[in-house]
């Protein structure tokens, strides 16, 4: 009796820690070095006077705005896109999302790829994919892209 109760008690504590293991995660797949860098060198610039096209693009479908941004107040020519309405709201996106998918326990990978201008170095082109385990139904996992072009620095 002791065997079989020993033997049922080593199945039943087999079975919690196999059911209360996380999925491995492969998680970020980030530069965070380069955005670090080119996050500072953006701040460093202080520019308080710009313009710039926001282009989101997501399984929901393409946005569009225009974006102004006078001594560093926004205004935006038609809707605001995920209150994307300066530089500095963009670099804060991308942690943001990264920080919230890590929270996410069915995710298992957070992808972003981030091209930076050279010369004023603000995010031109950011593609953000999280994947996650087969076994959720939204194995594609969400997605974005977003590009930024006619930067322009008002004088």
């Amino acid at each position: 009796m002791k065997k079989i109760l020993s033997f049922l008690l080593s199945v039943v504590g087999l079975i919690l820690v196999s059911c209360s293991q996380e999925v491995e995660r492969e998680f970020v797949s980030f530069d965070e070095i380069t955005y670090q860098n080119k996050k500072s060198l953006w701040e460093q610039n202080a520019l308080k006077n710009y313009s710039f096209k926001l282009n989101y693009f997501a399984s929901t479908g393409p946005m569009e705005t225009e974006v102004k941004v006078v001594d560093g107040v926004p205004h935006v020519q038609g809707e605001s896109i995920y209150n994307l309405m300066t530089i500095n709201d963009v670099y804060k996106k991308i942690i943001d999302d990264i920080n919230q998918a890590k929270n996410q326990r069915e995710a298992i990978g957070v992808t972003v790829n981030v091209k930076y201008n050279s010369e004023y170095h603000y995010p031109e082109e950011i593609n953000f994919k999280i994947s996650y385990n087969d076994e959720d139904p939204m194995v594609g996992g969400p997605w974005y892209e977003i590009k930024i072009s006619n930067f322009q620095v008002i004088k």
